[in-house]
């Protein structure tokens, strides 16, 4: 377990200083898919000056009928978000749905938009969750590449909704900037 307390949330454009410089420094292009941020990746992404030389699009798929609604049926299928009876069982099947989700969903979306990287997250941000075994504070990130998708968890068992929702925001960014830093070199 991650052991993350409550913080005071910084202005969303400090989130998303490094991956910008990163991404317009390096020529690369990202699209982002959020859940339990609700947008927050994306804002601060577009929040840095020059967004539009990296930034080329972003959803939020929240709700079951939000992703039926802008996902093709062979993606929702493969991405297995509907299989509800299997997916809602028991911790394990949680975890591993959402990293099928975020892994299918960022692959899938990357080359739709023909783009460098697709960031992808979605989990739990609480505060209670109805699932055995699954607290709040959950989510999975997987960041599809060209040649590759990374995949990483974040579990903070914490009960506040919003500083969870941060806290993805930030390991989310986090995490793409060592992708980014591992496939194309530092700044």
């Amino acid at each position: 377990m991650n052991d993350i307390s409550l913080v005071e949330p910084k202005p969303v454009s400090a989130y998303g200083i490094t991956t910008g410089k990163l991404l317009k420094s390096k020529k690369l292009k990202i699209c982002v898919a959020e859940a339990t941020t609700g947008g927050l990746i994306s804002a601060s992404l577009l929040a840095q000056p020059g967004a539009s030389r990296f930034f080329i699009s972003s959803c939020v798929l929240y709700s079951k009928d939000g992703i039926q609604q802008f996902l093709p049926d062979d993606v929702i299928e493969k991405s297995s978000v509907m299989d509800v009876a299997f997916n809602y069982k028991n911790k394990e099947n949680y975890i591993a749905s959402k990293e099928t989700f975020v892994k299918t969903i960022s692959e899938y979306l990357r080359e739709l938009h023909d783009c460098d990287y697709c960031l992808c997250e979605s989990g739990t941000s609480g505060p209670t969750f109805y699932i055995p075994g699954v607290t709040s504070g959950f989510t999975a990130i997987g960041i599809a590449s060209r040649d590759k998708t990374y995949m990483d968890v974040l579990q903070t068992e914490v009960a506040d909704r919003e500083s969870n929702m941060y806290k993805f925001l930030e390991r989310s960014l986090e995490v793409f900037n060592e992708v980014i830093i591992e496939e194309h070199g530092q700044l």
